[in-house]
């Protein structure tokens, strides 16, 4: 039985994303304090404004600490634009081709 969708449903569920969204950064800023950070693609620094908190296994719902690292926002999305040909990603561990005309990611 489907249940029609309610705008305070709609809202919640909307809460709970934004909260899970944010959870990953907030632990690794737990852990790591303001940084600055090495960037774990290219290895120069990144600052508290620029980076973004990475899943290393892409599972956005392991949240361990060692499984989150620091990037620059263009070296990640490099990283996810690249999608490394073969390796299964995800909750659905879907296969993706890598893009053509995509650099090789050389993480």
């Amino acid at each position: 039985m489907n249940r029609p969708t309610t705008q305070r449903g709609t809202e919640t569920r909307a809460r709970i994303n934004e909260s899970r969204r944010r959870l990953h950064r907030e632990l690794f800023f737990a852990h790591n304090g303001p940084g600055p950070y090495d960037c774990f693609h290219c290895h120069t620094e990144v600052d508290f404004s620029s980076v973004t908190v990475h899943h290393v296994d892409d599972d956005h719902d392991n949240n361990a600490i060692e499984n989150l690292v620091p990037m620059h926002n263009g070296c990640h999305r490099q990283y996810h634009a690249t999608k490394r040909v073969g390796v299964k990603r995800g909750p659905n561990k879907k296969k993706y081709p890598t893009p053509e005309g995509a650099v090789p990611w050389n993480g």
